[in-house]
């Protein structure tokens, strides 16, 4: 093959306008049978070099400048994969680095830094992920198997095509809606903290691809979310200080193996989505930081904790960056990405909100992600964290908004764990903060998020927020775990949260898994696994999650007692959840709600049918024996009573436990 197939001029003039969609295919080191081919952007530099193991890290491989693109390209014939290497960079001013490459497909394992040549291409991808794939876009396995497996799409790309590249006008492509229609159950997950070995090494991803995707799945989750995967050298940074965009980390094992890791989710019928990482990256000398000697990737204004933020007025970085979300999907399969844009949208993310000002070049760069991802990906999720101040971000970029499918909705999640922190008799005065958030819960496409940032170390777990003796605190978790489901948005929880332990999480500690051995700790995750099951047989509790019809208040007054009502609907009439929410420690033995009318068409149009003959059924009771509770149960119907009540007509009594979440259905007639 020859050594000029993979980088063409005119892709490093997309490269510097930011219209690059697959730079990746270029830049980098690319394995072929008679070499390895390497290209580095370094404008200004005065010498570039390759050198690693296979030359003693001696000078002795120059590479050619390729006329006034910067880029600089070396073709070594004889050389295969698995060869460490850096480029040996010298500034105009005779300064002489040893850098990383910004595109390396593969590292040494952390505190190493140095580049390993990696052959993407040749993983068998399973004919289940092929047809999961097909699903995602809403097409045939017919198209799935024309279109290629990821590793051909590269092939064709590097076969003299040139990189695909972003249309002048781009067309104003918004994600699928069948997304905002169908349950969605995250379970976020820190791969090198969820399970370690006995000996306290790390797991692998083909580990993880047996014992966490069963895990997940038989849970009833419908999603993995990865905290960043993308190499990073310091640990305690959680992957949000990424060394190597497009590199997954070592720590636990190759390229191919996080393939087999994302296949098998698709094979259990499990999404995958990554944590990103755009606003900012690790400022290590050895890195993207001052690459040709002075400021190339990062932005004037920098960030604290030894980060650089991205210049995202530069055309490079931005193709930098979306080919770097593209390839995820194109190689690993992902089928979304999240990220915190604070410090791409504003130039001070971590100021006080009065303080922030607009980085105009980030909002467009924002813009450009989505629009790409939605346009080459059909299906595919893209997520932002919520970034306070910021209006209209699941609004489409045709109507002036960022074109997210979702946002974390960062203000629910704030009101709601500090209302469970309160002590009983102050819940009263703080009823406010579970009704308020009907006055904006369809404002955006909300997820809510149960997130790793706010159970870490520092913080408290979910247990831990809980007020009230041993036994409260666990009933307490159960109605709050059942509220997160009966509310309207996507969900997503931190792994552990299954687990209700009380310790915070670490980044270097497995979570507590001898906990499940304790009753009280093995019927909550039972508890966990058949709310997550209701939830997705319950067409009401998600159909309608971005539709102002599809949640109603029945009684959100009730402070005296705590206590809180309201109504899902699906598309029939009938389809549709009463959800009894009681947060105080007092038992309520004949507890009257009102009930929606919803026999009076078929009354309308039968005949014969009593009164005693319309009813409501409870579904599930979070106060179950077999989840730890006291079991006071409603196991007999609930007849409907002709007596107004709260906002409706008619009304039902139950049995309302302490610190429990009851869903009632009506009764088939």
């Amino acid at each position: 093959m020859a050594p000029n197939t993979f980088f063409q001029e005119k892709d490093a003039l997309a490269f510097s306008d930011g219209r690059a969609l697959g730079c990746y295919r270029g830049f980098g080191a690319h394995v072929v049978d008679d070499g390895v081919f390497f290209a580095v952007w370094v404008p200004g530099a005065k010498r570039v070099r390759v050198v690693g193991d296979f030359n003693q890290w001696e000078d002795s491989h120059n590479m050619r400048l390729q006329g006034s693109t910067g880029v600089w390209t070396l073709f070594i014939k004889g050389l295969g994969e698995n060869e460490a290497y850096k480029y040996q960079i010298t500034t105009k001013d005779n300064r002489v680095y040893a850098k990383s490459d910004p595109f390396a497909f593969y590292r040494e394992k952390p505190p190493g830094t140095s580049s390993v040549t990696y052959r993407l291409e040749g993983f068998e991808w399973s004919q289940e992920d092929a047809q999961w794939m097909a699903d995602r876009r809403g097409e045939s396995q017919q198209d799935e198997d024309r279109e290629g497996m990821g590793e051909s799409q590269g092939e064709d790309s590097q076969q003299g095509a040139g990189w695909e590249v972003l249309k002048e006008d781009p067309s104003d492509t918004m994600g699928d809606d069948r997304f905002r229609r169908q349950p969605m159950l995250i379970y976020e997950v820190h791969l090198g903290s969820w399970k370690r070995r006995e000996d306290q090494s790390y797991s692998t991803y083909r580990d993880l691809a047996q014992e966490l995707v069963h895990y997940v799945s038989d849970l009833g989750y419908t999603h993995i979310q990865l905290m960043p995967v993308m190499e990073h050298l310091f640990d305690a940074s959680w992957g949000y200080q990424t060394s190597g965009y497009y590199a997954v980390s070592s720590r636990y094992g190759t390229p191919h193996d996080f393939m087999a890791f994302v296949d098998a989710c698709h094979r259990a019928g499990l999404g995958v989505i990554l944590d990103w990482v755009p606003a900012c990256f690790c400022g290590d000398e050895r890195g993207l930081s001052r690459f040709n000697g002075d400021r190339l990737f990062e932005a004037e204004r920098q960030e604290d904790y030894g980060s650089l933020r991205f210049d995202f007025s530069r055309g490079e970085v931005r193709s930098f960056l979306i080919s770097n979300a593209l390839y995820f999907f194109d190689m690993f399969h992902i089928d979304g990405i999240r990220m915190d844009i604070s410090r791409v949208v504003y130039k001070d993310g971590a100021a006080p909100e009065g303080g922030r000002e607009i980085d105009r070049s980030g909002v467009d760069f924002v813009k450009g992600v989505n629009e790409v991802v939605h346009s080459k990906y059909p299906g595919a999720l893209v997520m932002a964290q919520e970034t306070v101040g910021w209006q209209e971000m699941t609004e489409s970029l045709e109507e002036g908004g960022l074109g997210f499918d979702f946002v974390w909705n960062l203000g629910w999640r704030s009101d709601v764990l500090r209302y469970v922190s309160a002590d009983f008799p102050w819940r009263s005065s703080n009823h406010w903060l579970i009704v308020s958030t009907s006055m904006y819960m369809f404002s955006e496409h909300f997820v809510l998020p149960f997130s790793h940032e706010v159970l870490a170390h520092g913080h408290k777990s979910l247990i831990g927020h809980q007020a009230g003796s041993y036994e409260q605190k666990f009933a307490g978790l159960r109605a709050l775990y059942c509220y997160w489901l009966a509310h309207p948005g996507k969900k997503i929880v931190f792994m552990g949260t299954e687990l209700a332990q009380f310790a915070a999480w670490h980044y270097n500690e497995s979570l507590e898994w001898h906990l499940i051995e304790y009753d009280i700790h093995g019927k909550f995750s039972a508890f966990v696994q058949e709310a997550n099951r209701l939830y997705r047989s319950e067409t009401a509790l998600w159909v309608k999650d971005m539709d102002p019809e599809g949640f109603e208040w029945i009684d959100e007054e009730n402070n005296e007692q705590n206590a809180y009502c309201f109504v899902r609907r699906a598309e029939r009439f009938d389809d549709l959840l009463i959800v009894v929410l009681n947060m105080s420690p007092t038992y309520y033995d004949r507890f009257r709600v009102g009930v929606p009318t919803v026999y009076q068409e078929i009354c309308r149009e039968m005949t014969g049918v009593r009164s005693q003959e319309r009813f409501f059924e409870e579904v599930f009771n979070s106060d179950a024996s077999r989840f730890g509770g006291s079991d006071r149960v409603n196991t007999q119907a609930l007849y409907v009573d002709h007596i107004p009540w709260n906002t409706c007509e008619e009304s039902v009594v139950l049995s309302l436990p302490p610190l429990a979440c009851v869903f009632l259905r009506p009764g088939r007639v």
